[in-house]
């Protein structure tokens, strides 16, 4: 959601060019809702833009701090299954107050970057 301050837009930069050695890759920047009364209705105004990026008949994956903690290995057993599946693999990350429970329901992963080496 929003843009990344310039550090991090540089960091991001770098892994997206290292990613695309590998496969393609596309990222894409929504716009926050900054003038939402509450934080639930901005989550539920910033997931109904994400899911407009969504394209048709991906695999959806929420980036969740509540989501399955994948080790490495785990994540390349993953990857190279959806690898097979030729569908369009989407990685979702919400603003600062999180993801709409409904968004979170459609995704067919929740994953926690925490124990990724």
């Amino acid at each position: 959601m929003g843009k990344l301050r310039p550090y991090y837009r540089e960091a991001c930069d770098d892994y997206l060019r290292r990613l695309r050695h590998y496969e393609p890759v596309a990222e894409r920047e929504v716009r926050e809702a900054g003038r939402a009364a509450t934080p639930e209705l901005r989550r539920r105004e910033e997931s109904a833009r994400l899911t407009k990026a969504i394209p048709a008949g991906s695999t959806l994956i929420a980036l969740h701090r509540g989501g399955a903690g994948w080790s490495s290995a785990e994540l390349a057993r993953r990857l190279d299954a959806w690898r097979g599946e030729g569908r369009s693999l989407v990685l979702v990350l919400g603003g600062a107050f999180g993801l709409d429970p409904e968004l979170l329901g459609r995704a067919q992963h929740r994953w926690s970057l925490g124990p990724l080496t």
